[in-house]
């Protein structure tokens, strides 16, 4: 048994906070979003000799050490769970300021307890690790967590969501703490007493008011607090509109104050912002952390083995994945003392009433049992366990493998009657395989009575072939569709599809997603200088000119002719590239050839330099070699099809991830809410 443990407890702000209600008990029911960020206390803990002790030492002056503090606290009640009968002893370094709003405190507990557990190897199972952190206070269940989730009640239910792109964040301590207790006290005034005015008495719903969260992106986020604080200290609200006026995304009071953060999409942004802020308030530098990081840097076992395996069900029709929902053994919370900075004291479970309250939970436990899943075949493995840890749910169970003669071999490990199953299996090469492969997953899981099967389909092949234009040819992208809705898929979620119209050859819902959120972002970061965005046909045009209308750059066409399936002869190039940095946008590079042309019709032209960028890299026979050998600088590509390991070697070929982008998709197909924001 190990004797001693370094551990970082990293902070948390919320990107929207509401008070909804008042429990009976005087407590207060919240809705919340949660978000981890880089800023971090650091805790040592040691398994000492001196029997049923605990001591916590701690470098800020101020925080007390004893009984009152969360951590000793979080140590006493992991003792008495686990009848430990050792030493403990912590020492605390703190990083995160102390009634900021920032959730150092509850951090702090819950890497307590994570760390204990790693000590001594005994380990909770993840439902009564969540029931002590929600005995200890309201955040303390999201920091067994972590990376972005919703909070219901006083934050002890916590609904994770998908990831979003890093951000940059920057945070400004004015120096003076504000009172947890004081805050909700003149909320219960005046939030409350709003509600009462205009609607009666307030209700509490799981489902809440969500519409003024930013879910999807990095929109601007709403606090309740804020009207508090900020009419008792209007510097901070006068630095929060300072924030935005600096380029911030989105800017809001940290939980109850008195912290201020804003979230940049550039380094630069923030360092500008920072410029600004007063001499005599702190600042702090940091970025956005992903569930996935954080997990690996609080605990990776853990992470494997307690959070993602976790079987306990959400109960909410909006966010049906994982519910983590903390509950001591008595039913009741123990309150937070006066010095932790967490949104709400403890508070007993939640409390439900009236006609009304009970219908909404029979429609919450009726959309319970369609528990969100995630399988995969031997397409693109990797991709799909980049999505599921964006999700923060588990890869589903299957074994996909071959007969002696070649035939597909296909089981179901695991139980899926009732699931939501999303299939991810781009049809790339071998393609025939690929495709067989997820036709037999669908017809097993149709089979195994899962409630709904999505196909989700990062590359759809055969999508050449999208119309008759020769006497006697096939309409090779109809078939495969006819196939996908027989063999029993009930939607089907595609990214960047070579035409449109495929989506008409479906008699099942499609969504279909496009790469540009990506791309676009990667290419406003390069910043290149007289840029021109090149459509490589007529055919194009419409992507290309969607392109340099976000990059704010002029079109250009190159005009060709395909005498053959694969081979082009270039013609004309329309539009000025004498001088400018091209950059050449397709859906696909398979052979390159029409690439490696039109590079060449470019720099005849009098272009500085080329760049590409497509969402699908085939990269078919000899591709990779024509693109080290051409004067190309970059081609950029996602990966919606897993690269070979010639194209690894390629410095010219940058990879995107478009896990996240398809995460946030199949997060709202599975709650039953837009995807509309995702379509650009």
């Amino acid at each position: 048994m190990s004797r001693s443990i370094r551990l970082r407890a990293f902070a948390k702000i919320n990107l929207g906070l509401k008070i909804v209600a008042r429990r009976p008990d005087g407590y207060h029911e919240i809705r919340t979003l949660f978000q981890t960020i880089g800023l971090r206390d650091s805790l040592e803990i040691n398994l000492t000799r001196r029997r049923g002790e605990t001591s916590v030492e701690c470098d800020e002056p101020g925080i007390p050490t004893g009984e009152g503090n969360l951590v000793h606290r979080a140590a006493e009640f992991w003792r008495s769970e686990r009848e430990f009968r050792g030493g403990i002893a912590v020492r605390l370094q703190k990083g995160i300021p102390a009634g900021s709003g920032l959730g150092g405190a509850s951090a702090d507990a819950a890497a307590t307890l994570s760390g204990l557990e790693q000590l001594t190897g005994n380990r909770l199972s993840f439902a009564a690790r969540m029931g002590l952190a929600a005995r200890l206070g309201s955040d303390v269940p999201f920091f067994l967590w972590g990376g972005r989730a919703l909070g219901i009640g006083r934050g002890e239910e916590v609904f994770p969501l998908a990831d979003l792109p890093r951000r940059h964040c920057l945070l400004v301590f004015p120096g003076f703490s504000v009172s947890t207790a004081t805050a909700y006290q003149e909320a219960g005034r005046q939030v409350l007493g709003e509600l009462t005015e205009s609607l009666g008495t307030p209700t509490i719903s799981i489902l809440g008011e969500w519409s003024h969260f930013p879910l999807l992106d990095w929109g601007p986020a709403e606090n309740d607090f804020e009207r508090i604080v900020f009419a008792r200290w209007p510097e901070l609200a006068r630095w929060k509109r300072q924030l935005i006026r600096a380029g911030a995304e989105t800017a809001s009071l940290t939980g109850s104050g008195s912290a201020v953060f804003g979230l940049f999409d550039s380094a630069r942004k923030l360092t500008h912002a920072q410029s600004l802020a007063p001499r005599n308030w702190k600042t702090f530098r940091t970025r956005t952390i992903s569930r996935a990081e954080y997990l690996r840097a609080v605990d990776s076992e853990q992470g494997r083995a307690g959070i993602l395996n976790s079987s306990l069900s959400c109960h909410s029709s909006l966010f049906t994945g994982h519910c983590l929902t903390g509950r001591s053994s008595s039913g009741r919370t123990h309150a937070f003392d006066a010095w932790n900075p967490g949104s709400s004291p403890g508070l007993p479970a939640r409390i439900r009433k009236g006609e009304d309250l009970r219908a909404e939970e029979t429609r919450m436990k009726e959309s319970a049992r369609h528990t969100l899943k995630v399988f995969t075949g031997n397409a693109h493995p990797a991709l799909a366990k980049e999505i599921c840890a964006s999700l923060g749910v588990p890869l589903g169970k299957a074994f996909v493998g071959t007969f002696p003669d070649g035939e597909v071999r296909l089981q179901v490990l695991e139980n899926v009657r009732g699931a939501d199953v999303f299939l991810i299996q781009p049809t790339c090469q071998p393609v025939n395989t690929s495709i067989m492969e997820l036709l037999i997953l669908i017809d097993a899981f149709r089979r195994a009575s899962a409630h709904r099967i999505t196909a989700v389909m990062p590359y759809y092949g055969y999508a050449r072939q999208d119309r008759k234009d020769r006497p006697r040819v096939p309409i090779s992208s109809k078939l495969v569709a006819d196939l996908i809705t027989t063999a029993g898929a009930n939607r089907v979620l595609a990214l960047d599809l070579h035409a449109g119209q495929i989506q008409g050859y479906f008699n099942i819902p499609v969504d279909h997603l496009y790469a540009t959120p990506v791309t676009v972002d990667y290419f406003r970061r390069l910043k290149l200088k007289n840029l021109v965005v090149v459509s490589p046909d007529p055919g194009g045009v419409e992507r290309a000119r969607s392109f340099a209308k976000k990059l704010r750059a002029p079109l250009a066409i190159i005009d060709k002719r395909r005498e053959d399936a694969h081979v082009v002869e270039m013609f004309n190039v329309i539009g000025d590239v004498i001088g400018k940095n091209c950059l050449i946008i397709d859906d696909m590079i398979d052979t390159g050839g029409t690439l490696v042309k039109a590079v060449g019709a470019l720099l005849e032209k009098g272009a500085a330099s080329v760049y590409a960028c497509c969402t699908h890299g085939v990269f078919a026979a000899d591709a990779v070699e024509k693109i080290r050998n051409s004067e190309l600088q970059q081609v950029v590509t996602t990966n919606s099809i897993p690269l070979s390991d010639a194209g690894k070697r390629n410095r010219k070929i940058k990879v995107l991830s478009v896990a996240g982008l398809l995460a946030n998709a199949i997060r709202s197909i599975h709650d039953e809410t837009s995807v509309s924001r995702l379509f650009i």
